[in-house]
């Protein structure tokens, strides 16, 4: 055996000594000896029956007696002992405290005096939840959501474009993104990329990491079903007329967005301007198209540019004709008065020639 194995077996043997033997007493703590109990004398059943400064250190069968050299006793005795955080053993739910060289002197001794609570007693607030491996770990007041807790996602605020992530509301924020941890991002918050549109009806729903072209996206021209059965387009605010090209099932026109008809068919005819198959080509699903543009008749085309033109444009062309016929008719009389007509010439309603200052002038 080595010598400091040596020296600290006798500095204990010495100790060990020092501490005074257990005296039972007979009736300790009735009649005249109450309170009257010195150190390591029993058996008291109370502090009342120790001396001052001491306590009555209950035993329940047997055990070490603080601060004295135990002996030959009654294992049911109680006895008294001095009242430090020496002779103090903490209640379940605490850890003596490191010891200092004041340790022992402490007098009245308390779970809060000699011992520090642990996390497995202490019960985390609304939000956090316990961490599993500090429950064995001691903690101060002040900061015991920290010491013993771990924040759970029911305390995330999400950043914008995100909403909470349902599947972990209640659990522990895992590493150093909260906001990804705990929330999900919306598929309005991104763009689709060139070729494709986005899924309107999907704009509040959120996407998983990686899977946002899958989730809020789709090929223009491929058909599509927007979901809601029988009424997809036409049942509810905002899908009433707000269903795009190649997307369905819509009932009537109005289902539609503007500039698009709504494509009845009987089973699965193809939709014009539509590309057929795939998951959402659904048989018997009507779907939204644009129709062809139509060109106008000329009588059509007038029709609609007189209706379209200004009430004083459309008066022009009548005023215009009002005074040729005027002028020619004013000219028609002149000559008459003055000159001397070719009657057959005039009958043929197509030349007239007045001589005039020995000059004709033929008038259309």
């Amino acid at each position: 055996m080595s010598k400091i194995l040596l020296a600290a077996a006798l500095v204990a043997g010495l100790s060990e000594a020092n501490k005074p033997k257990v005296k039972e007493i007979e009736y300790c703590g009735l009649l005249g000896n109450k309170g009257l109990c010195e150190k390591c004398q029993g058996d008291c059943d109370s502090n009342a029956d120790c001396d001052t400064g001491l306590k009555c250190h209950q035993r329940r069968y047997g055990g070490d007696i603080p601060g004295c050299t135990d002996s030959l006793v009654d294992p049911t005795d109680d006895f008294c002992v001095e009242d430090s955080c020496a002779n103090f053993k903490c209640s379940t739910g605490w850890k003596e405290k490191t010891k200092t060289p004041s340790f022992s002197t402490v007098k009245g001794a308390t779970n809060e005096k000699c011992c520090d609570k642990l996390c497995s007693s202490y019960t985390c607030p609304t939000g956090w939840v316990a961490d599993v491996q500090k429950k064995k770990n001691p903690f101060k007041s002040a900061t015991a959501n920290t010491d013993c807790c771990k924040k759970t996602c029911a305390t995330q605020v999400c950043k914008s474009g995100f909403t909470k992530n349902a599947a972990n509301t209640n659990k522990a924020i895992v590493g150093t993104d909260a906001n990804a941890f705990c929330c999900k991002e919306k598929c309005s918050n991104q763009k689709c990329k060139s070729g494709n549109v986005e899924i309107w009806r999907r704009r509040d729903e959120t996407f998983d990491a990686g899977k946002f072209e899958k989730t809020c996206c789709r090929d223009p021209k491929k058909l599509w079903d927007v979901g809601g059965g029988d009424m997809g387009c036409s049942f509810g605010t905002p899908f009433v007329g707000n269903c795009q090209e190649c997307e369905g099932d819509c009932d009537v026109d109005t289902d539609c967005a503007t500039g698009l008809k709504c494509f009845q068919r009987k089973w699965d005819e193809k939709v014009p301007g539509c590309n057929s198959g795939g998951t959402g080509d659904v048989k018997t699903n009507d779907y939204c198209y644009k129709p062809p543009a139509t060109k106008l008749l000329y009588s059509e085309q007038d029709e609609e540019a007189a209706a379209a033109a200004p009430a004083s444009a459309s008066v022009l062309p009548y005023v215009g004709a009002l005074a040729m016929v005027s002028l020619v008719a004013f000219v028609y009389i002149r000559a008459s008065k003055s000159h001397s007509v070719r009657e057959p010439e005039l009958a043929e309603g197509n030349l007239l020639t007045v001589e005039q200052g020995g000059e004709d002038e033929t008038l259309e």
